[in-house]
């Protein structure tokens, strides 16, 4: 008479992982970056028309800083998009728009190295609907900061007060030193200085 195969042991009895379950994740590796825009960053007190919150969940930052934290409106999961009324904040602002973002839109979530949610506080619907993303400029960046899930902060990045600025995984990846890794895709382009020489050329071409 044959005995039936043994019962496997599950991972608990066993001390040990079976090879079908997913690996642990190593959630240390877990971040937030926080990056506040405004229209002009010499005036920081004085209301200003808007302000934008970007909000990035990413999983390795320091590979996400060596790689740079490149996005564009492709980005853009059209579908996350909403606006709502706030009660106003100190910042008086009563309204909000909100995109969603991820590094692959069209895939599912899990398989984007960071995500993340961009909101526009203003204070009209109009303001609202004329806004576009890829109008922001690196000189609208007031501020940057980092932190783990723990709340431990990382990095730093003030305009206002650069003796605070620090990176605390990489000194030279920091806007110090020329590094802008948090910064969209599009700012590899200068547009003043494009549309400067696209007037030059304009001009040549009158003479």
């Amino acid at each position: 008479m044959l005995l039936p195969p043994p019962r496997p042991l599950t991972a608990r009895e066993g001390n040990l992982r079976i090879a079908d379950d997913p690996p642990p994740r190593d959630y240390t590796r877990d971040y937030t970056v926080d990056v506040r825009l405004i229209p002009n960053t010499a005036r920081h007190n004085p209301p200003v028309d808007w302000i934008v919150v970007a909000v990035f969940k990413c999983h390795d930052l320091l590979l996400v800083m060596q790689k740079g934290l490149f996005w564009t409106t492709s980005n853009v999961v059209a579908e996350r998009g909403y606006y709502a009324n706030i009660t106003p904040s100190d910042d008086r602002y009563t309204l909000k728009r909100v995109w969603g973002l991820r590094e692959f839109p069209d895939r599912p979530e899990s398989q984007s190295s960071w995500v993340a949610e961009i909101t526009l506080y203003a204070d009209s619907i109009q303001t609202l609907s004329n806004f576009r993303l890829d109008k922001l400029y690196q000189r609208n960046i007031s501020c940057c900061q980092a932190s783990t899930d723990k709340g431990l902060f990382v990095f730093r990045y003030s305009h206002l007060r650069p003796l605070t600025n620090i990176n605390c995984f990489a000194d030279n990846l920091h806007p110090s030193y020329g590094s802008w890794w948090f910064w969209p895709m599009e700012a590899i382009l200068d547009y003043d200085a494009l549309e400067s020489e696209e007037r030059v050329e304009e001009d040549k071409g009158k003479v």
